[in-house]
């Protein structure tokens, strides 16, 4: 399974609590990537939104949405789209989807990662997309 980086290196997990998030949780998976590092799709897929401020909202900046399977994932937090590739609607994995940037809501340049199921909503339908870029889930601590 492709990662969305080339280094595939994750610098927040997903599920990490903290304030600096609206739900009180990180809802995705970030990857370190400076300013116009390429971005790559994890999975083959279905491109349901390309730009900025629509889709999942103005936080994410500029923000690609590809339906993977059952799950739409959300490359975020971009500094350009690749239209040419975008503009299909269908893409494989591997395939470059933008450069990396600061848009929107984040503390500086990397790539925010976020899945979600059936209807999509914030917070209460994301779930881990680290297994869609074969990163194994982490297990959490019961009190």
């Amino acid at each position: 399974m492709p990662k969305p980086t080339k280094d595939g290196v994750v610098t927040c997990a997903w599920n990490k609590k903290g304030t600096a998030w609206k739900s009180g949780r990180h809802g995705g998976i970030d990857f370190k990537a400076a300013i116009g590092t390429e971005i790559m799709a994890i999975a083959d897929g279905k491109v349901i939104y390309a730009g900025r401020g629509g889709g999942w909202g103005p936080s994410y900046g500029i923000h690609v949405i590809i339906q993977h399977g059952d799950k739409r994932v959300i490359y975020a937090h971009l500094s350009k789209l690749n239209n040419a590739t975008l503009k299909n609607k269908v893409i494989e994995a591997g395939e470059l989807i933008g450069l990396s940037g600061a848009t929107g809501n984040c503390f500086g340049p990397h790539l925010h990662l976020e899945a979600r199921v059936e209807p999509y909503r914030y917070d209460v339908d994301a779930v881990d997309p680290g297994p869609l870029c074969g990163i194994e889930p982490k297990a959490t601590k019961t009190k």
